[in-house]
This record gives structure tokens, sequence and C-alpha cells, in this order.
């Protein structure tokens, strides 16, 4: 098995051989999604590894048992369930994402684009795992790199109009927030989401607001300073996402025809920030 590095809660992660090396201290000191999620009110290196042996033991991620399909949605609003649910919709007919040990990967399937991401957080770096690459592909996944596992977005979107995908749903980071920017003037008509933007400085912030659909808030300041004022629509109030575009509209309400629970919706400025937010903000 191979290296893996990521950012969990600003924290830096790297697992090798599917054994947890090495957790740094996290900057951010309380998330409210992870709150929800697995119960964390005070984030440390002790919480974070404790997610990220979750990931390993119960999703198999960064192992030969890595689950890649699922009809799991742990959070109403994520990235990867309003992909699912534009592809399920036809609004989508491919989304180009990554996924530990194969790097930039192609897929038409939602339940594989969410199994892919239910639970992918800020991944930095990565390398092949076979046994991944193969589960992959035998679910009709399109593996942009395999000998190398690259993450590249670019290429991803690049080889998704050769393979004929026209309506293509893509991630980028806000920390290579020009992929947007990129992806914008090769095929206009994407869907670009941005994620993993805690951190992200404010010229960053600027780019994707200006080349991005949709944008998650994460821990980031700029988000909420810079691309909130500029957002149609919001999604949440505690760490908002940010929708710009129509297309980025259609795909929400999309994912919201997907729900059985009620729904609440409102009008109002933008953003609109519940007391609980991540802090520090960064």
């Amino acid at each position: 098995m191979g290296r893996h590095v990521l950012e969990v809660a600003g924290s830096r992660v790297v697992i090798e051989d599917g054994e947890i090396l090495e957790v740094s201290e996290p900057p951010i000191e309380r998330c409210p999604l992870r709150s929800k999620l697995y119960g964390i009110d005070e984030e440390t290196a002790e919480t974070v590894r404790g997610s990220v042996e979750f990931y390993i033991k119960e999703w198999g991620m960064f192992t030969p048992n890595r689950v890649v399909r699922t009809h799991s949605y742990p959070v109403n609003f994520g990235i990867s369930e309003i992909m699912a649910s534009g592809l399920g919709h036809g609004l989508l007919d491919c989304v180009v994402s990554v996924c530990e040990g194969a790097g930039t990967v192609l897929s038409s399937d939602p339940a594989v684009v969410q199994g892919i991401g239910a639970h992918m957080t800020g991944l930095v770096e990565t390398s092949p795992e076979p046994k991944i690459i193969e589960r992959l592909v035998e679910n009709g996944v399109t593996v942009l790199s395999a000998g190398d596992a690259s993450m590249d977005q670019c290429s991803g979107v690049s080889l998704a109009l050769e393979m004929g995908y026209r309506r293509i749903g893509v991630t980028i980071t806000g920390q290579e927030p020009s992929a947007g920017t990129t992806i914008r003037k090769l095929h206009p008509g994407a869907a670009i989401a941005a994620v993993h933007n805690s951190g992200m400085s404010r010229s960053a912030a600027i780019e994707v607001a200006s080349s991005c659909d949709i944008a998650t808030s994460c821990a980031s300041r700029w988000a909420r300073e810079i691309i909130g004022p500029r957002a149609l629509m919001q999604l949440g109030m505690r760490i908002p996402v940010f929708v710009l575009t129509g297309l980025g509209k259609e795909l929400v309400l999309a994912r919201m025809g997907d729900f059985e629970d009620p729904l609440i919706v409102g009008t109002g400025n933008i953003p609109r920030l519940d007391k609980d937010q991540p802090s520090p903000l960064r």
C-alpha cells in the first residue's frame, strides 16, 4: 500500500501501508460538522486520529478494502451528495473527483461518486493502491493516471471531454483555485465545486467566487467574507455551502428533490451565519 497525506481540521495526517504514522495538532479547535458526525467538541491530535481510524475501519479507506459504492448520505448538502443527485437527475453525465490510491477519477454512477466522496477530506497527496484502482475500474470508473495516482482536475476534465461527456461536474480545492479558472476556459459549461477551503487566501477566495458554481465555506474566513456575499443561495448556517450560479442552483434543487424529510426555505441577505461556526476561522 502507498503513502497518503490529508488534512483533517487543519491537522496534517500521514498514512503509509494503511497505518497512521503522523498526526499534527489541529489549528481548528472545534468544527460543528465533526461535532455532529463524530461527537467531537474539542479537536486534538487524538480526535483527528480517531476519525481517520474510523475511515479506515468502517470504509476501508487507504487500504485494499476500500468501499467505493454507497447509498449512505452522512450530510445533507455535501459536494459528493450534490454531484450524485446531479447525476441521478440527468443534470450531469460525469463527475471528475479524487480518490486516495487512485488520484483523479471519472465516474457516471451516483453510488460510486458518493462512495468515493462521502468521507473524503482534504486529500493533499496520494500514491497508487492497485486494489483500490481495481475496485474502481470494476465499478466503471476511469482513472486518469493509474501509474502515479496524480491529482490533476484540469486533465480529468479534458479526458472527460475526449470521452464524449459534456455535462461534467468537477471538484477543485481552494488551495489551487487557478484550476477553476482553467477549467472554466476549457469547458464553460462545467459544474465546478470548490472544496477543502480552510486556510485559503483572500486572492484564492476571489478566484473561486469568479470561477466556481458552488463553494464550501469550511473553516475559511475569506469564504464567508468574499464568496458569501456573491452567492445566489446558501445552504446551512454553521458551515455554509455557497451557490454562485444558476447551474449550481439547479444542482442543489435536484438534491433537494431527493429529500423525504421536511425542508425550510427562505429569503434574506447572504451570508447568514449561526453563532456556532468553526473556531478559529482561518
